[in-house]
């Protein structure tokens, strides 16, 4: 696994968070990192599946951290039932859009491609979960 992938999918919504703030559009925010994040996993030339399970973990960390995060917040944003659900929703949409920016990320313009697919997933997901 890529530990550089690993430790920036741990503390990433700590870094994008504060530009959410500022930028109403956290779906393109997170996606762009996790086109930097994927950028350097494609980097290294892992084989495909080491790729993947490197962004499969890197969106499990960026899950957990964002359910963290959404956690503190939660008497302001949510209910505290729907904590667990949210994990688990959350951890299901990162680890496709990881997976999808790496796996066209790996041919020419696929990053790109890649990027506005996920930016659309995590759009929808927004909106409609």
């Amino acid at each position: 696994m890529n530990i550089t992938a690993a430790l920036l999918g741990l503390f990433g919504p700590f870094l994008v968070w504060p530009l959410e703030k500022l930028l109403p559009y956290p779906h393109i925010i997170e996606e762009l990192f996790k086109v930097l994040v994927v950028f350097f996993v494609i980097k290294t030339k892992p084989t495909l599946k080491e790729g993947l399970k490197s962004v499969i973990w890197a969106g499990i960390l960026f899950a957990s951290t964002e359910t963290v995060l959404y956690s503190i917040n939660i008497a302001s944003y949510g209910n505290p039932s729907l904590l667990f659900t949210r994990l688990f929703a959350t951890a299901i949409l990162h680890c496709l859009t990881f997976a999808i920016i790496f796996v066209l990320g790996r041919r020419k313009m696929g990053l790109l491609v890649g990027f506005f697919l996920a930016v659309l997933i995590h759009s929808l997901y927004n909106r409609y979960i």
